[in-house]
This record gives structure tokens, sequence and C-alpha cells, in this order.
């Protein structure tokens, strides 16, 4: 199981207090969110959780963009209330590789990082500026 219920430290393998139930301590997290396809329409992840990490690092690579367009967006999700905005990406109109990232040290830097902690709940948002196909890939990192 991977939360624990209860007051008391668990006995088996170093656990973390979230506030409610014990998570089991984590490394780093490695996951791809989008393989590469082609796409024309706007994709959202499902609430995704950060265990104990601080940062996060968000790797777009596009690769034929032709006539489309995206931008990646990072929100927070709260316990309540609307989810908040944390890093919104320029528009990627071109073959490349594009990497975003939300950790405590970096130097902010417009469209690209943020200089804050990684909130427990975040989504990843891709989205289609025109209706036209762009293939390209999205993965993640957390730590």
């Amino acid at each position: 199981a991977d939360a624990l219920t209860g007051t008391g430290f668990p006995t088996v393998g170093e656990r973390l207090w979230n506030g409610a139930t014990w998570d089991r301590k984590r490394n780093n997290i490695q996951a791809t969110l989008l393989a590469s396809a082609a796409r024309t329409t706007t994709q959202t992840s499902a609430s995704l959780t950060n265990y104990n990490g601080t940062g996060l690092r968000v790797i777009l690579d596009m690769t034929a963009v032709g006539t489309g367009s995206v931008t990646v967006t990072i929100d927070g999700v709260p316990d309540v209330g609307a989810n908040y905005n944390i890093l919104t990406g320029a528009a990627i109109t071109t073959n490349s590789v594009n990497v975003y990232e939300i950790g405590p040290a970096l130097l902010a830097a417009a469209n690209a990082k943020v200089n804050s902690r990684l909130p427990r709940t975040f989504i990843i948002t891709v989205t289609a500026n025109n209706a036209n196909a762009a293939t390209y890939s999205v993965a993640y990192d957390i730590g």
C-alpha cells in the first residue's frame, strides 16, 4: 500500500507524513506524459501527485510543428478553490526541445523557469493554439 492511515509511524521502510496519511519516501520520478504523436487539440493531464519532491522539469520535444503551435502551462491544484497558474511557456512554433522548470533554487526566466516549490498536486496542459497538427512528446521529472 502506498499510504497508511493513523498517527503512528510505520515500521517498514521510510515514510513521510502528508498531513493525513503516511507516504513512502520516493526518489526522483521520471514519466512520459504524452508519447510522440500528431495532435490538433489541447491536452490536459490528470492531476499529478508530487509526493516529496521540490522541483519539476517538463520537456516538450516538438518534432514536426508544420503550421501548428502549442503552449505549455503548469498549474497547481489546491484542496479547495480554483487551480492557479505557476508557469506559462511561450508559443512553440518551431521544431525544438523546450524545457520548463519549477524549483526553489532556480533563477527565474520568463516563460521557462519559476523560483518556487512544486505543490503536492499539479496539472500540465499543452494548449493547441490553432487547429493545425503538430507532432510532439511531453515528459516530466520530479526531484
